[in-house]
């Protein structure tokens, strides 16, 4: 998942349509990557690696 983030902002259907990832386990592991401070959220429902 961390692989599908760099500088610039995506929102997140587009980590949902390149991985066979559910919506469920996409937030949750955008949530993760928050809390380690490997991702962060750039505004709402855009996210970008930290």
């Amino acid at each position: 998942m961390l692989g599908q983030l760099d500088n610039h902002p995506i929102g997140v259907d587009e980590p949902i349509t390149r991985t066979s990832l559910t919506a469920a386990q996409v937030l949750a592991t955008l949530c993760i990557l928050e809390l380690e401070a490997a991702g962060s959220q750039a505004s709402r429902h855009q996210f970008v690696r930290a």
